[in-house]
């Protein structure tokens, strides 16, 4: 099996080559032996930025340098970084580093730096016990969400979790989480977490019932992980080796924008919509 970190450190040495090329994203990812899609989705999660915002990180970082250290005209960093005039990149620059490129050689002290990032591949990858395909019926839910990303997700679950207990006591453990990628699987930079029960565990007009959210979740095909347990590092874990070890080698095209958790009998299920295999 292919190690994706090493694949990426290869694509980012690439990009690093080519900074002053056009670069474009199915290039890299046939370089690297992806297709474009799982190429997308693992760039984002092993380096919590898009293949366009680290271009655009990297190349504002090398602009202010020059600009430093040598005497180029705006427009011309603007032509080697691949900004289609110098007001596009100036509007850039001025959004990444808080400053306009004319002001970078009196303040240097207010410029940012995003330096080349090297993936260091985990020492250890929890492995769920097996997988199947399973047909799930429509759930009717209510539960409660955070709007997290992937940088903060292991504090921001937990965090619900406890809030929960606390505001609502009397709510038994919850019978599934949801991952919402709202802007698609491929953007971690923003997505929504829930914890839901199901709506027949919930009186009506209770206080939990009015105040929490509803949600309705389609039937589907889904593509189901066994987990043993029911800590949250060991589901985040099963769900690294999915998206790190799994898809990248696997046949099937996944659908819709969520993963699914479903908790019982001390046990997690950890299911990923498809389409078809």
């Amino acid at each position: 099996m292919k190690d994706p970190y090493r694949q990426i450190n290869l694509a980012i040495d690439y990009i690093e080559q080519h900074l002053e090329d056009q670069l474009k994203i199915n290039e890299v990812a046939r370089l690297v032996g992806m297709s474009v899609e799982v190429f997308r989705v693992l760039f984002s999660a092993l380096t919590q930025n898009t293949f366009a915002e680290y271009l655009r990180k990297r190349r504002l970082t090398l602009a202010a340098r020059d600009l430093l250290q040598t005497n180029q005209r705006v427009i011309d960093l603007a032509n080697k970084y691949q900004y289609t005039s110098a007001a596009a990149f100036s509007r850039a620059f001025l959004n990444f580093h808080g400053i306009l490129p004319s002001e970078a050689r009196r303040e240097p002290h207010k410029l940012c730096f995003f330096a080349k990032i090297i993936l260091d591949s985990p020492a250890t990858c929890y492995k769920p016990c097996s997988y199947e395909i399973v047909e799930r019926n429509r759930l009717n839910l209510y539960g409660l969400f955070v709007d997290t990303d992937n940088a903060r997700i292991d504090k921001d679950a937990p965090q619900l979790f406890r809030d929960i207990a606390q505001h609502y006591p009397s709510l038994a453990h919850p019978d599934y989480g949801i991952l919402h990628y709202r802007a698609g699987r491929e953007n971690l930079s923003h997505y929504r977490y829930w914890v839901l029960w199901e709506a027949d565990k919930i009186l009506k007009d209770t206080k939990e019932r009015v105040s929490l959210q509803h949600f309705t979740l389609s039937g589907a095909r889904f593509l189901k992980f066994l987990v043993p347990s029911q800590e949250a590092a060991d589901i985040q874990s099963s769900s690294h080796y999915f998206y790190e070890r799994f898809w990248p080698d696997c046949n099937y095209r996944f659908a819709e924008k969520i993963d699914l958790e479903h908790y019982h009998n001390g046990v997690t299920d950890f299911l990923v919509p498809i389409e078809h295999v």
